[in-house]
This record gives C-alpha cells, structure tokens and sequence, in this order.
C-alpha cells in the first residue's frame, strides 16, 4: 500500500519537476564586497580581461545597492573590459527542454570618453567557437571600434555625438551568415546612457540611470531566437521577431558567455534556464506545446489547420508533420494528459487513481 501511494505521490510531482531548470545563476550575493573584484573562471566563475592590458580605470567591483549585492564595472579609462569566456554559464542541454531562457539586468551609469558606451553578451555552445552563437544582445552607443561590429547607426553626421541607442540581437547561422535585429523600444532619439554626448553640439541627453531587464529566449524546436529590453518592473516590451540561430549548437556539453563591456555599468540576476516538454519526445495531443493536453490544443489545432513542416509544429498534436483533422482526435483522446520527466506522458488525476485503484488489488491477490 505504502509503495503505491510514494509511486502515486512522485507521478503527480513529474510534471512540476519538469517544468523548469535554473542553470548557474548568478545574483553576485555570495562574494565580499569589494572594489576590485578578480573573479576566476575555475572559482567563481567568471573572468574580466583589461583590454590590451592598459592599467587604470577598469575595475570590476562587488557593491551593496540598496541592500542587494551587485556587480559594477567601470572602464572609463579609455578602454574597456572583455572576457572569453567572461560567465562560465553552461546552460541546460537543447534536448532536455522545449525553450532556452536567458537574462540579466542592467543598469548604464555613464559612457566613456564622452560619447562611447559598450554592454555585449553572446551565449555560444563549448564545441563551437563564439562567433558560433544562439544569441548576442547588445547595448550600443556610438562607434567603438575595439570592440568590433556591429556600430550604432545613432551618430550626428562625421561624429561620435550620438542620436539614440541601438539595442539589438545577433545570431549566426551555419555557412558563416549573421543575422541582426534591433530590440523594439529603443533607437533613434532614446537615451539610456546618461551623460552621453548627443546631438550636433554634444549636449547631454539629460536622463537617469535606470534598471532595465534584458530576456532572450531560444525555442529549441524551430532553433531560433528571440529577445527584448524593458524597464525593470516596468510592462514588458514586444519582442523582435524569431530569429534563425546555429542548429547545430545543442549545448549537450554545456556552454559559455562572452562579454564586451565599455563605460559604467552595473548587473544583476543572471540566469539562464530550461522550460517545456524536451522537443524530441513530444506529449501526444498537445498540439501548443505547453506539456498539458488541454483545451487550448484544440484551438492551436484549430488556427493552424492544414499546415505542414516539421514534427511538432504548432497545431501538430499527433506529431506526424500535419495539422489535420487527425490531431483534434489525438487531443481528445489525451486530454488532460501532462508531460514528466524526460516528456513521459502522466495520466490524467482520474487516470491515475485508476491505475492506484488496480494495483491495490493486484497486491491483494498476490497475498491471498
């Protein structure tokens, strides 16, 4: 009795224990506070290179604000702060999960010499080099060439007087192709940095220094990426458009994040983690891909009626590449159904009782 009721006990927590994995988080609140912070990659994972090894005005800081620990960085001397990798992230596996999800906050506090502001990351796979990335948002602010492409398009004329920010996503696909998009929300006359010299005559923008939250999410079915920049705590924006990124970069052997960062700045909460049904075993019925047959599967059947692709296209409940009218059949037939571990499927709560119901008297015919 005792063991059908632990066995009942763990099925029901399966699908909770699926549904999401948080990989090497990182909210700097385990370190001593300091103001010049030498992390390594073998310790606390992560590493801060001075660029061309010039001295002064790069630090790497551990400072309380506000009561929540966070990590500041200032490279106002002229050159900036790199790091390859700079966040030993890892990451959960492509294969383990529906959907990537990674972010950190931000917060730019001024730019360097005057007109130059730097904030890059790119996610990229242990077997692959960085340029082979899923994703690399960036915060841009005039033309510094150190640190390589892409340049904000936000300049006044033949200066590095800036007219806006570029906030934007990368990916590249395999044959050696980027692809780039600008997150929505920001570009030409919006100012995130203060104190950055703008306009024809250099003037300051005259804008505070604020949080913002930065998302990127990489659905592991389709491989494609999509990402947003919002005010922390604020209404989220829209997102860009998906984005191809490099299929072959599953991350079944972990991965890393590359940093670039120019000016002052300060960070928080970073995270990257796994969501949804692992792509591979897809749940019977469940034609939206949330890991439970229910009634939202008919309509995802129902707004992607006739369409083809791919097994496990959104609408696709039977997994056989089509929407038809085959998939309404599956989702009844599993309906109320959720995907465990490993995309097991998990009976409905009546379901289940059913099979306890059963094994109670199997073990009660074995004793007699």
């Amino acid at each position: 009795m005792r063991k059908v009721l632990v066995s009942l006990m763990v099925l029901s927590l399966l699908p909770a224990l699926a549904a999401a994995v948080v990989t090497n988080p990182e909210g700097f609140e385990g370190y001593a506070l300091t103001t010049d912070w030498q992390p390594t990659l073998a310790v606390e994972g992560w590493e801060f290179n001075k660029m061309h090894g010039v001295e002064g005005g790069q630090l790497a800081s551990i400072v309380d604000d506000g009561g929540t620990q966070i990590l500041d960085i200032n490279s106002q001397g002229g050159y900036g702060m790199s790091g390859f990798p700079m966040w030993d992230a890892d990451g959960p596996a492509d294969a383990d999960f529906a959907v990537t999800k990674s972010g950190f906050d931000i917060k730019p506090l001024s730019g360097s010499m005057g007109s130059e502001f730097v904030a890059e990351f790119t996610r990229y796979p242990d077997t692959d080099p960085a340029s082979h990335m899923t994703w690399q948002v960036g915060i841009r602010v005039s033309e510094w060439g150190d640190f390589g492409t892409p340049h904000s398009p936000y300049m006044w004329e033949s200066t590095w007087n800036s007219t806006g920010t570029y906030v934007y996503l990368r990916t590249w696909i395999e044959g050696g192709t980027f692809t780039e998009t600008e997150l929505p929300g920001f570009g030409e006359g919006v100012f995130v940095v203060p104190g950055i010299a703008s306009g024809e005559f250099g003037e300051d923008p005259g804008v505070s220094p604020e949080w913002y939250s930065m998302e990127i999410e990489e659905d592991n079915v389709t491989q494609k990426t999509r990402a947003r920049m919002y005010l922390k705590g604020g209404t989220p924006s829209a997102w860009t458009a998906w984005m191809e990124h490099n299929a072959s970069a599953d991350y079944s052997t972990g991965g890393q994040v590359t940093g670039w960062l120019g000016g002052q700045m300060q960070f928080d909460n970073f995270y990257i983690i796994g969501e949804g049904v692992p792509p591979p075993a897809n749940l019977p019925g469940d034609a939206n891909n949330d890991g439970l047959v229910s009634a939202d599967d008919y309509a995802s059947v129902q707004s992607n009626f006739g369409d083809t692709g791919a097994i496990g296209i959104p609408g696709d409940a039977n997994g056989d590449g089509l929407v038809s009218a085959d998939d309404y059949a599956s989702v009844q037939s599993n309906f109320g159904n959720t995907a465990g571990v490993g995309g097991v499927p998990v009976p409905e709560p009546a379901t289940m009782l059913l099979l306890g119901a059963g094994s109670l008297l199997l073990i009660r015919r074995r004793r007699r």
